[in-house]
């Protein structure tokens, strides 16, 4: 119930010893650090600290101070003195620590706060060895501490060692049921865990103690975004950054804060919502220049936008724009040099040994690609309906549009083919595939079955074959070639021997996996190229966009550029019900999420019959051979 005001009249007080005069002094530091005036807070420390340099809640509060202004050094260096001090001074007063039967006194209640402080200062440097030993200190000092159980069970998980810290969040939930402390903590170990509907519930029920509770607001944000949830996840962000008088914003300066805000970056991204997105990347930037995240994120909206262009012609903006592509380097700088080394041993080399390797690379990467497919799956396992309805409920019309779509494109593809130099038909996985295509498609490459001979036929070749046979053109190049210019082994056998084995069965596998997670990939593709995109203007631009991204993943450059046409097909739907459905209801958010819907089902079944037909291919070439 004091106030600022009220220490003031006590501090003018004319009979005040200097220790009351401290306590005052005190006091008032931590009404003002409790009203976010952190510099008046450290006037108020220093000049406590005058009178009496050993004044442990002077020194305490200055390293709460320090800690909230980002000082994460000079904080630890006040807790470990704060400590050192009530060492001496439980030394000297005797007190016993052993005695579990009794009650922590004020000198070792001041002890655990301290430990706590210093340790989750430790853990937000990632120095997890010396948070892990602060709240050991803390707990041998009080065995009950639900915050230092907590806090432990957090470093323990950051660790690697998440049962563990999931017992410890779990018993001090346990011992302090309406801790908000305990029960984010406790979410964010499940998040570790990957329970992330539990973990949701535990930061509900934190909030629910404690609404204004920022980093529960931000921990929750996380859990919805895995979970696909991105307009909630907007939401608890407001929430997370937004500042307030009943708690002011005393940790703007920890890494959280700025990840919060990439992490708004990112949903809006997500969401198509690009401006929105970089000025939320740009406000990360600020708290953190080098985050990559941000950095990544904005260069993506910039060009999903198309003001990549007007950046570049402004020096101020295009240094900004170097800088983020120096970050986002920095970050894989790495992992970049390992792949061009790779690449290069494989492409240049010629002993035994590159051979081999160049030999199971494509394996290698088919397997990642697989897997990463498979945990894309998990976290939409619980999205399944909307494959139902996109596959189910989309339409005929639908599939009429998607077969017309993907006749015009093949088309367009084959006589691009014939009439393109040479180096428009390559794509960087021919460098380690031995076949320009997408990269989703590779992993076939894991099912070649041996033939008699003992040697392994290419089952993306002997798609190229078949594609080739039903359509007169050719549509993967060269097509037109056969089997015996593939691999010199004479004509084409007339009666091909039908059979089966098991690599039909992971064909299918594969298959399956990719047809369920399509209608994911078009709705986020749609919301990247389609989103908001109503002037023709915006749907040529980014059309382009569309088309020219999927160079990255490894098809000819040539396929990029006509990849242009479905993609302004697909803008096409997307235009005309948002513009039916606006005129209808005069409703702008419900005419854009029904235009998306359109497109992202023409979307999804275009893929999904382009996948299957090529998925079809690859098993027939199997039983032929």
């Amino acid at each position: 119930a004091l106030s600022i005001e009220e220490c003031d009249r006590q501090l003018n007080h004319p009979h005040l010893t200097d220790d009351t005069k401290r306590q005052w002094v005190c006091l008032k530091a931590k009404l003002w650090i409790q009203h976010g005036q952190l510099l008046r807070a450290l006037t108020c420390c220093n000049d406590a600290l005058m009178g009496d340099p050993t004044c442990v809640e002077a020194i305490a509060h200055r390293g709460l101070v320090n800690e909230s202004l980002g000082y994460s050094d000079l904080a630890l260096a006040d807790y470990d003195r704060a400590l050192a001090t009530l060492t001496a001074q439980a030394e000297e007063h005797e007190v016993s620590k052993g005695d579990d039967h009794l009650p922590p006194d004020l000198l070792l209640l001041q002890q655990v706060w301290l430990w706590q402080r210093k340790g989750y200062v430790c853990r937000s440097l990632k120095r997890y060895a010396d948070a892990l030993e602060s709240y050991n200190a803390a707990l041998a000092v009080h065995p009950t501490s639900s915050t230092a159980l907590s806090g432990r069970g957090t470093v323990l998980a950051l660790m690697g060692r998440r049962r563990d810290g999931l017992r410890d969040c779990q018993q001090a939930v346990q011992l302090s049921p309406e801790d908000e402390i305990a029960l984010n903590s406790l979410g964010i170990v499940l998040m570790f865990m990957g329970d992330f509907k539990e973990a949701l519930k535990q930061f509900d029920r934190a909030l629910e103690h404690d609404p204004a509770f920022r980093k529960a607001w931000n921990n929750r944000a996380i859990a919805l975004a895995r979970l696909g949830r991105n307009a909630e996840v907007l939401e608890s962000l407001t929430h997370a950054l937004s500042e307030s008088s009943e708690r002011p914003a005393l940790d703007t300066h920890e890494s959280w804060y700025a990840s919060a805000w990439a992490l708004k970056g990112i949903t809006h991204l997500k969401l198509g919502q690009f401006y929105e997105a970089i000025e939320s990347c740009e406000h990360s930037q600020q708290l953190d220049p080098t985050l990559y995240g941000a950095a990544l994120c904005k260069l993506m909206s910039l060009v999903a936008s198309g003001r990549v262009i007007k950046r570049l012609s402004k020096p101020d903006s295009r240094q900004q724009l170097w800088h983020d592509l120096t970050v986002v380097f920095q970050a894989l700088k790495v992992r970049l040099l390992i792949l061009a080394l790779l690449i290069g041993l494989i492409v240049l080399g010629s002993n035994t040994v590159l051979a081999s390797v160049r030999a199971l690379l494509p394996t290698f990467l088919s397997v990642v690609i697989i897997g990463l497919v498979a945990a894309d799956l998990w976290v939409n396992r619980t999205r399944l309906n909307f494959v139902w309805r996109i596959y189910a409920k989309s339409g005929v019309l639908t599939y009429v549009r998607a077969v017309g779509i993907l006749g015009i494109t093949l088309t367009t593809l084959a006589i691009a083919y014939q009439i393109v130099p040479p180096f428009m038909q390559w794509g960087w996985a021919t460098a380690v595939f031995g076949e320009s295509g997408n990269l989703i498609f590779q992993p076939f490459n894991l099912f070649n079955s041996q033939g008699s001979s003992g040697d392994y036929f290419s089952i993306l070749s002997r798609a190229n074959v078949l594609l080739g046979l039903i359509h007169p053109l050719g549509l993967i190049h060269p097509l037109s070639i056969g089997i015996a210019h593939l691999r010199g082994m004479g004509p084409i056998i007339a009666h091909p021997v039908i059979r089966f084995d098991i690599s039909l069965v992971f064909i299918f596998c594969f298959w399956l996996m990719l047809m369920i997670g399509i209608p994911f990939w078009a709705q986020l593709e749609e919301r990247i190229f389609r989103q908001g995109a109503n002037t023709w203007r915006k749907i040529c631009i980014r059309s382009v966009q569309f088309g020219l991204i999927h160079i990255l993943v490894g098809i000819p450059i040539v396929a990029g550029f006509v990849l242009i046409v479905p993609g302004f097909l697909f803008a096409c739907r997307y235009k005309y019900v948002y513009s039916s459905h606006l005129k209808r209801y005069r409703n702008p958010i419900k005419a854009q999420e029904a235009g998306m819907l359109a497109s992202t089902a023409d979307h999804a079944v275009y893929n999904a019959i382009l996948v299957t037909f090529i998925a079809g291919t690859f098993a027939l070439g199997q039983m032929l051979i």
